[in-house]
């Protein structure tokens, strides 16, 4: 259980990078 805990918290890490990202491109964008 560990191990999906942390995969989980990875997983949600990355995503949180890939929405700043795109939040970034949008505002360039506009």
């Amino acid at each position: 259980m560990n191990e999906d805990k942390d995969e989980i918290e990875f997983s949600y890490e990355v995503f949180d990078r890939q929405l700043d990202n795109f939040c970034r491109m949008l505002s360039i964008l506009v």
